[in-house]
């Protein structure tokens, strides 16, 4: 292949606005059925309306193809905090980049071609360090270690399907234990309206808490708790359905969450993000009676749903127990591989 005849074509609004956007999403397509299958149900008609929705004021994501012989063969982007934004610089220095290439394209410098991009894009960006999830094949792997990424974190992907659950076992877990008899569970269909400031704070605390599993640069929790604001303020076609848990001491407060996020365009599938438990109060139990009260009140209430997905470092071995406890099942690990971005440009030879 003649790498000269390769153009780079930036996915903008005015291409998302073309006809070509279907060619586009096609792609992604191919992409979905190595990476994430479950995805492969959503519809052009809704991918349309989120891709041409505003876009988010504090993060950004640069979308790019690689159009050969006039189709399109490649994808990468890079995502990071806007460059404009009154974002603290420790949180504008690192970026998320993926690429993917079509099967019978690869093994002919393709890749290597996008990491060039990929890496000036970020030294223009002003990033410092930029993280390349989703590795969990080894040919993925491989290329990452010969341009220098170093591995950060081993991501476990888990699902839970309801149909197989062992819900006997989920109610036993559900009930207070001497150990937690004092907590309290209550669950929210939104972010809850009281004690929203003390829920953001304790949210940014145990996000904080897990980057630290993989190694990530220092956080900054006021801007996170912005984040958070700003993503409650969205209206809710915008955004996919939220459930809520909480565990509260006699008195009320906050001492442990979870969130479920239930797919607003592939009702079967949902997503458990954050779980934890205020360091104080660790050790109790809360972290696993918190993920049985959920799933029993995804099946109790969502009967479309088939499927709970969770993402869990590998090193966090408190909730990779608790996931095991559940019958969460492993369905791929992957590598985090993080790099330097100035070590990268002289890699790549334009530093």
């Amino acid at each position: 292949m003649n790498l000269g005849k390769i153009k780079i074509i930036h996915i903008d609004r005015a291409f998302k606005e073309s006809e070509r956007l279907i060619e586009f999403f096609n792609l992604r397509r191919t992409a979905w059925a190595e990476l994430d299958p479950d995805t492969l149900s959503l519809s052009f008609e809704n991918y349309k309306k989120d891709e041409l929705k505003d876009e988010d004021k504090l993060w950004e994501t640069k979308t790019f193809a690689c159009e050969y012989e006039g189709k399109l063969i490649c994808t990468f982007w890079l995502y990071g905090i806007r460059e404009e934004s009154e974002a603290p610089a420790s949180e504008k220095d690192a970026g998320y980049f993926q690429c993917f290439v079509q099967k019978e394209y690869r093994r002919q410098g393709i890749a290597s071609m996008m990491m060039r991009e990929i890496a000036k894009l970020a030294k223009k960006w002003g990033m410092k360090k930029i993280s390349c999830g989703g590795c969990e094949k080894e040919p993925a792997k491989e290329f990452c270690r010969n341009y220098g990424g170093e591995v950060a974190s081993y991501d476990i992907e888990r699902k839970f399907k309801l149909s197989d659950a062992n819900w006997e076992k989920i109610e036993k877990y559900s009930q207070p234990t001497s150990n937690n008899a004092d907590f309290s569970i209550e669950l929210f269909d939104e972010n809850p309206k009281d004690q929203k400031e003390e829920y953001f704070r304790l949210r940014a605390k145990i996000f904080i808490d897990a980057c630290a599993f993989k190694g990530e640069l220092d956080h900054d929790e006021d801007f996170f708790v912005k984040e958070m604001k700003e993503e409650d303020k969205k209206p809710p076609e915008d955004k996919d359905k939220l459930i809520v848990a909480l565990t509260k001491t006699p008195e009320g407060c906050i001492t442990g969450l979870t969130n479920i996020y239930i797919d607003r365009h592939i009702p079967s599938l949902c997503y458990q993000g954050i779980t934890g438990v205020a360091k104080e109060h660790r050790g109790k139990g809360l972290g696993l009676r918190l993920k049985a009260v959920t799933a029993l009140h995804i099946r109790n209430n969502f009967p479309l749903v088939e499927t709970i997905t969770t993402y869990t470092s590998n090193e966090n071995s408190w909730m990779a127990d608790i996931n095991e406890a559940m019958d969460f099942l492993v369905t791929s690990k992957n590598e985090m591989y993080r790099f330097d971005v100035e070590e990268l440009g002289r890699k790549l030879g334009f530093v």
